[in-house]
């Protein structure tokens, strides 16, 4: 995906898989201890395709974006925040919004829902417990218990570094530029933001956020392809201080 957005320029998609790996909780827990790496990987492998609908705007690519987020589905939940918001983006997108009609997408629903139909069917057959169990954890805590936790343990399980970038940087990301680079952001923000909302009543749990790191690192190699060197430079001082 990064050589696809960097025009094929190895040097450049190198720094943004260097930074990948370079967010504290990847280069500390995700390389030994994730319990994400299907999820990361199948839902890498969404966001691959759901940039190359973006660039190319061929339907066609709605089965590859639909197959890969019910295999991540079958892996966690957490996909759907990544089909929620690739959905919203192409609602609210006048050029894109038509192919919401196009029978490619209609035919990409019907994959979708043929291929997490197991899942589907055993919750409907064991009173949704699985559903149930996540779903029950909101509100387990009184009104903003949880939520300095997940502030702080977000800064360090992704860095301050991109977060100071991105707020200098503010105006390269308004959705209104309609940049892929401003929707690998909305992106982002989309999953950050669903739980910062949930940590006012629920505890979340570092790896929960951590496949946002998927388009922050397209997104920083994007916007900062001639400062990700130097970026990179920044993230490693600050995971040995953290070490």
């Amino acid at each position: 995906t990064a050589l696809l957005l960097t025009n094929k320029d190895q040097k450049k998609a190198q720094n943004i898989v260097l930074f990948f790996l370079l967010i504290p909780y990847n280069f500390l827990i995700g390389t030994t201890m994730q319990v994400e790496q299907p999820l990361i990987m199948f839902s890498s492998i969404f966001i691959y395709y759901s940039i190359r609908f973006f660039k190319e705007k061929k339907p066609v690519y709605f089965y590859a974006i639909a197959t890969f987020g019910a295999l991540a589905f079958l892996s966690k939940y957490t996909i759907v925040l990544f089909l929620a918001a690739v959905f919203l983006l192409i609602l609210f997108d006048r050029e894109e919004r038509k192919y919401l009609l196009n029978k490619h997408f209609w035919g990409a629903m019907i994959l979708f829902f043929v291929l997490i139909w197991p899942v589907l069917y055993w919750n409907w057959t064991h009173t949704f417990a699985s559903f149930k169990f996540h779903t029950d954890r909101i509100g387990e805590g009184y009104l903003g218990q949880y939520f300095l936790d997940f502030v702080f343990s977000q800064i360090l399980y992704f860095s301050p570094i991109p977060f100071f970038y991105l707020i200098k940087n503010y105006k390269k990301l308004s959705w209104k530029n309609n940049t892929i680079a401003s929707k690998l952001f909305l992106i982002f923000l989309f999953v950050l933001g669903v739980f910062f909302f949930l940590s006012f009543k629920t505890h979340i749990y570092g790896h929960w956020t951590m496949i946002a790191a998927i388009p922050l690192a397209l997104l920083m190699g994007l916007i900062f392809e001639e400062k990700l060197s130097r970026i990179n430079i920044y993230m490693t001082v600050f995971l040995i201080i953290l070490i």
